[in-house]
């Protein structure tokens, strides 16, 4: 039985959906060549700046950007060659430090002076994703003639190291860690190709198989507390999944009508995901889905103020206000760093916007008044 009283909650639920949208801006940094963006917060944006040598050589500083795309922090250490951001979480990042021919995994508390070295000696390692609860990502051991990476597992410090790579497993990457997990892929046992997704709990040993029931080869690219993301293959293409902490909680995200989607990032909060999508033989499109309202948005709709022809586009990360970082390409194959800000309309619009609605649909609601009282009755 509906009560009028629930028809107004969800005519409100309606409104407050249906006209949230996004503002797209190109995401620039003045004082560098170029640019790679891998996270986004509320008020912020991490990467790494390129700047271009006259010789033609670039050196890479690991950055943390403000909204408008200025720099906040350039987390570059003193003496170092190279530095990259590749995630983060709060006022973390993690990324790598280069000196020479040595690279080492790094964790930034939000300076350059913050550096904590995450290295071990005898590897080449690089950290890709953080939360409170630790720092993941992958290493090669330089001691050993199989130099294939291994996802790793930090607590914050150099000696905290742990080598999670499966049993058997030819390499593996660690790319996503949250309450009591990391998580990640690897390939098939014994070098076979194939890829699967893996969840640990703090060593090697405890290794569990992700894959969703049906899926071929599968990813997990990211993870909030107790959410990871993805995409796996079945038998009508790659689609985007994510998962609570079991194969068994895989749920495609794959819209209908679509051929082609992948999970690239979640927000902390775990409500939005970021990727992108395809129809058909067509290019590639940014892509937003929100898991607390079900609900999916395609980004390149939201494009409108770029200054040339949009072709393609992809999401690289989300906040938890639903705004995204990604790159779109233009008419001629050139990429551009974009920031799309969630907009959504004041409480003052959603309420003009109710009475608007309500004195459209008045004659209706008048015609069928009698019938109202019945269903109230």
């Amino acid at each position: 039985m509906i009560k009028p009283s629930m028809c107004l909650f969800l005519l409100g639920a309606g409104i407050a959906v249906s006209f949230g949208q996004w503002t797209a801006q190109l995401f620039t940094t003045p004082g560098f060549d170029g640019c790679r963006i891998q996270g986004i917060t509320n008020n912020s944006a991490t990467g790494t700046a390129i700047s271009i040598l006259p010789n033609g050589d670039f050196v890479a500083h690991a950055t943390i950007w403000n909204r408008d795309g200025s720099v906040r922090t350039d987390l570059h250490p003193a003496g170092a060659t190279s530095s990259a951001v590749w995630g983060g979480f709060g006022t973390d990042q993690v990324g790598s430090v280069g000196n020479g021919t040595q690279q080492d995994a790094a964790l930034w508390h939000g300076t350059a002076e913050s550096l904590i070295n995450l290295g071990k000696a005898g590897w080449v390692t690089t950290a890709t994703s953080a939360s409170a609860f630790g720092q993941v990502g992958y290493g090669s051991s330089t001691l050993e003639t199989d130099d294939a990476p291994h996802a790793i597992y930090w607590q914050g410090t150099a000696d905290s190291f742990v080598d999670l790579n499966p049993t058997g497993a030819f390499l593996s990457y660690a790319t996503a860690v949250g309450s009591g997990y990391q998580a990640g892929w690897a390939t098939g046992e014994f070098g076979q190709a194939s890829e699967h997704t893996f969840l640990w709990h703090g060593t090697a040993e405890s290794a569990t198989v992700m894959d969703p029931a049906g899926s071929g080869n599968a990813r997990i690219r990211a993870g909030s507390e107790f959410r990871q993301v993805g995409g796996a293959s079945y038998s009508d293409g790659w689609h985007a999944v994510v998962w609570s902490g079991s194969a068994e909680s895989a749920i495609d995200l794959n819209p209908n009508g679509y051929s082609f989607s992948d999970a690239h990032a979640i927000s902390e909060s775990g409500e939005f995901v970021g990727g992108n999508t395809m129809v058909g033989n067509d290019r590639q499109h940014a892509f937003l889905w929100n898991l607390t309202t079900s609900e999916t948005f395609d980004l390149q709709n939201y494009v409108g103020d770029i200054p040339f022809t949009v072709i393609s586009s992809e999401v690289t990360g989300v906040a938890d206000n639903g705004d995204a970082i990604g790159f779109v390409v233009d008419q001629n194959d050139e990429g551009h760093y974009v920031r799309w800000t969630h907009v959504v309309p004041e409480p003052s619009s959603f309420f003009a916007l109710g009475v608007g609605l309500i004195a459209v649909l008045r004659p209706r609601i008048t015609r069928k008044k009698r019938k109202c009282r019945t269903i109230e009755e």
